[in-house]
């Protein structure tokens, strides 16, 4: 008996052999079809293999997709329930198996420690484990039979055993027949869901409009809602696993706020929500407006002329921070609603500002110059004179060490650290590119820099010592989780997750359809979320690799902050709109019912349901 049967596409052989020789590293017994003897029947050889292995291990591919010969083998794995799934490419498996969760190695490449691969690993020893339980028999000692049982003659006992176990065998078939229908039914529902659902991506994929205005104009709010709709019914009918993974696929196409607080006015490019995501501020021409999610008694309007550059709430947002366009530096008290400091600049363009992590310093660049000050009095801790190339492209061109003690800063081919305190120069860094984006991490030991030759740089913020690393795409705007674990860089629409000292392997990577604004981390660094020009907010749970919930906006998202427990996310877009989502839920079928405004219409529940009698998914107190 094999621990695991290997069902693949024959284009896919060095692929899955480079797969098979890892899972054997791993402990396991793997046949595949490579193995039959010379002379044996190639399909009895198979059957044989098929029916002795513990678990059904299918490898989807484009190529897998069209053989009968892997749809027959996972069919059969399926049926047995010992079936594991997974995709080596980007392609949709077959319609009956969309349902089930698949692990997706499509950028995995061969490495041992991977977190994707060591739970795959442990998936698949928990499903040889059980499959090892159900095909082991175990062995009875024969004993003479006695004479006869309680009294009754052993003859007899033998004809009543028989009908009752006649009875029992016909009532066991009975509600098999009837699991197997609804098992069935529930498959069918969720393959339809999947289906519609896959249509409606599709369809934004090819259109050029934001999310929240092809959901809401573009006729997509109602393919969700049939999708969601379908996966109600099939978890209604089944509540299996298969079943709740479709319903919850098509809540992250439909979550619906628990707060929001959208304002007429439109946004400026200045916004900015406090560390707990309980305070949102934003600028536009003539005011600064900040709301309290919480208390509303506590929200303000601080009217002022002139735009500003960037707007930063400090701290738990008592205080705001604003930089103007041409270099000046207002910090206001929120609670008395007027300013506590106020430093003017000197006309030249803001291009790009940094704050420490206490938010005691700020460092704010111009064309040829940077100025660092202290945020409480705004006293000026150094001036630092640049040459005058630079890169408008890059979000981060500069930063401040975490303590506000040392500054980087790009320069055309150079990267520059000066130290604050010592007044003087650390190092400079010659570079074979200009740099695309910089951060420090957060105990400050290291600069992580992106250059635009696809290169990324581990930089010693104390020796200057710089490790090279081949990068997936140029850096744009990098986030660390809270202990510098992980870190998060978008490159044209695409975020990645990586740990800082392997940028060119990404642990998650996935697309917005058009540039990255904000990302952030959870304070658990568990889940982690962008906000795109695209109007759309993704949020995704790391360790898992799966996509939690995304929210629609009708403009582009420019900040984004987890709550502190990381259960809820708040958002705001330039056109207004502002909302506290909630990323968990205990009921999906519940949760379902809560975002969902309709119900399916006499057609809809004639074509997918034709023999059940209408009836509402939802009781009218739950929408």
């Amino acid at each position: 008996m094999h621990d695991l049967f290997v069902s693949y596409a024959r284009e896919d052989a060095a692929w899955v052999e480079r797969f098979c020789g890892m899972l054997q590293s791993e402990g396991f017994d793997v046949w595949r079809d490579s193995a039959i003897p010379t002379g044996k029947t190639f399909g009895r050889v198979i059957e044989a293999a098929l029916a002795d292995a513990r678990a059904v291990i299918v490898v989807w591919s484009r190529y897998a997709v069209e053989s009968d010969w892997v749809r027959a083998e996972a069919t059969e794995g399926l049926a047995r329930g010992i079936l594991f799934p997974v995709c080596r490419d980007k392609s949709a498996p077959p319609l009956r198996f969309r349902t089930l969760q698949t692990a997706d190695l499509s950028a995995w490449r061969f490495e041992p420690e991977d977190p994707l691969f060591r739970r795959v690993v442990e998936e698949i020893r928990t499903l040889v484990q059980v499959g090892a339980a159900v095909n082991t028999v175990a062995e009875n000692r024969q004993e003479a039979p006695p004479a006869s049982v309680f009294g009754v003659p052993r003859r007899y006992v033998k004809e009543i055993a028989g009908v009752v176990l006649v009875a029992v065998v016909a009532l066991v078939l009975w509600f098999w027949n009837g699991s197997e229908q609804r098992h069935q039914r529930s498959l069918e529902l969720s393959a339809e869901a999947a289906l519609v659902r896959d249509r409606v991506e599709a369809d934004y994929r090819d259109s050029s409009h934001y999310w929240g205005v092809f959901l809401e104009k573009k006729g997509g709010q109602p393919r969700v809602e049939l999708s969601l709709l379908l996966a109600l019914e099939a978890f209604a009918t089944e509540p299996s696993p298969a079943a709740a993974e479709a319903l919850r696929k098509g809540l992250v196409l439909l979550p619906r706020p628990v707060l929001e607080f959208g304002q007429p006015a439109a946004v400026g490019s200045s916004a900015d929500i406090s560390q707990d995501g309980t305070r949102v501020a934003w600028s536009d021409r003539r005011s600064i407006r900040i709301i309290d999610t919480l208390h509303s008694e506590n929200s303000r309007i601080i009217e002022r002329e002139g735009r500003l550059a960037a707007v930063r709430l400090l701290g738990k947002g008592d205080y705001l921070a604003a930089i103007g366009t041409g270099g000046r530096l207002e910090v206001w008290n929120l609670v008395a609603a007027k300013p506590a400091v106020t430093v003017a600049g000197n006309g030249e363009n803001t291009i790009a500002y940094a704050f420490n992590a206490t938010e005691t310093r700020v460092a704010v660049r111009q064309a040829d110059l940077v100025t660092v000050r202290e945020v409480s009095d705004g006293r000026l801790v150094k001036k630092i004179a640049l040459d005058r190339f630079v890169d408008l492209s890059a979000q981060q061109s500069l930063d401040l060490s975490p303590d506000g003690r040392l500054l980087a800063v790009a320069l055309k081919d150079q990267l520059v650290v000066w130290d604050l305190n010592k007044e003087e120069e650390r190092f400079r860094l010659s570079l074979a590119d200009r740099v695309s984006a910089l951060s420090f991490d957060p105990p400050g030991d290291r600069i992580l820099a992106f250059i635009g030759n696809g290169e990324a740089l581990l930089i010693d913020s104390v020796y200057g010592d710089a490790r090279t690393f081949p990068a997936v795409g140029a850096g744009q705007l990098i986030r660390f989780s809270s202990d510098g674990g992980l870190a998060a860089f978008a490159s044209s629409g695409v975020v990645r997750v990586i740990r800082p000292g392997q940028p060119d392997r990404p642990l998650l990577e996935y697309a917005h359809a058009d540039n990255i604004k904000d990302i952030r981390f959870s304070d658990d660094g568990l889940s982690i979320a962008s906000a795109g020009q695209d109007g759309m907010v993704r949020v995704w749970r790391i360790p898992t690799a799966r996509e939690l919930t995304r929210f629609a906006y009708s403009d582009q998202v420019l900040a984004i902050r987890f709550s502190r427990d990381g259960e809820r996310l708040t958002a705001l877009s330039r056109s207004g709109e502002a909302a506290v989502w909630p990323l968990f839920y205990a009921d999906p079928a519940v949760e379902a019912c809560r975002v969902l405004r309709r119900t399916l219409t006499p057609e809809e529940w004639r074509r997918y349901l034709p023999d059940e009698r209408y009836r509402e998914h939802c009781p009218p107190s739950s929408h």
